[in-house]
C-alpha cells in the first residue's frame, strides 16, 4: 500500500510502476499468443480484455492480502478465483 501511496506522488516509482506494467502486460500477450497457437485458448476472446481483467485481479488481490493479513482462508479464495478466471479462457 505504502509503494502505492508513493508511487502517486514520486515520479521515480511512478515510472517503475508503469515499466513494470508494461513488462507485465508484454509477458501476459506473449503467454496468450502462445496459448492460442495451442489452441488452448477458447475463441472468441479479447486479448485486451483478458490482460486488463487479470492485471486487476493480481493488483486487486495484492491489495487485500495487505490489508486482510496472511491466512489461509483468504489464500484458498484467491486461488479459487484465479481458477475460475482462467477456466474461462480454455478452450473446451
Amino acid at each position: 500500500m505504502t509503494f502505492c501511496a508513493n508511487a502517486v506522488t514520486s515520479p521515480r516509482l511512478a515510472q517503475a510502476r508503469r515499466e513494470s506494467h508494461i513488462e507485465l502486460r508484454r509477458l501476459l500477450y506473449g503467454v496468450l499468443a502462445e496459448a492460442r497457437e495451442d489452441g488452448d485458448l477458447a475463441a472468441g476472446l479479447v486479448d485486451s480484455a483478458i490482460v486488463d481483467d487479470w492485471v486487476t485481479l493480481v493488483d486487486g488481490a495484492s491489495v487485500q492480502a495487505l490489508l486482510e493479513g496472511p491466512s489461509e482462508g483468504l489464500k484458498a479464495r484467491q486461488e479459487a478465483q484465479a481458477e475460475r478466471f482462467l477456466e474461462g479462457l480454455r478452450a473446451t
